[in-house]
């Protein structure tokens, strides 16, 4: 996170995911290998398809980088979201930004509870609740998140007040 008075940048890229994700494919491509060595036909399958499908979900959700930008100067809010396959920029005006806010969610067949961190905007004098599309973050890191952007945003560029400067009198 990089933070001044006159802007906010926060990034999420879920290291631990890739890394962990990345040796368990890893450890796919030696079962290939040895499967490949050996000659088992269906020990080859069953690698390929593992190796696709976790690439996949690799390569779509845990190397996605979400980025949000906020600018006084410039008055805007820009959410910028990057993967493999693409890349995905939204402008907010930022004077229609009303904060973070961590939700929970429960998925229909899990019913463990989600911390979803989630935009709040004003657009048309109607609230709008935009979800960040994060990849399994850290309830803790969340929070940390949206304190440090609602504080950032409750506070107000200090301007320095000009006067007039009048010249004084020395006295030798």
């Amino acid at each position: 996170m990089q933070q001044s008075e006159r802007a906010i940048e926060m990034t999420d890229m879920p290291i631990d995911w890739i890394v962990g994700l990345g040796g368990i494919l890893a450890i796919l491509a030696i079962a290939l290998l040895r499967a490949i060595a050996e000659g088992a036909l269906n020990g080859i399958l069953i690698a390929l398809i593992l190796i696709a499908a976790l690439g996949w979900i690799t390569a779509n959700e845990a190397l996605r980088r979400v980025t949000l930008r906020a600018d006084r100067a410039a008055g805007t809010l820009q959410i910028d979201v990057t993967t493999p396959l693409g890349r995905q920029v939204n402008d907010y005006p930022l004077a229609g930004v009303s904060g973070l806010e961590i939700e929970t969610r429960h998925h229909r067949r899990n019913s463990m509870p989600q911390p979803v961190l989630t935009l709040l905007l004003h657009q048309d004098g109607a609230p709008v609740r935009q979800q960040l599309p994060l990849f399994q973050p850290y309830p803790v890191d969340l929070l940390y998140a949206s304190q440090c952007f609602n504080t950032w945003l409750a506070e107000r560029a200090h301007e320095v007040p000009h006067t007039s400067s009048m010249p004084q009198e020395t006295l030798l």
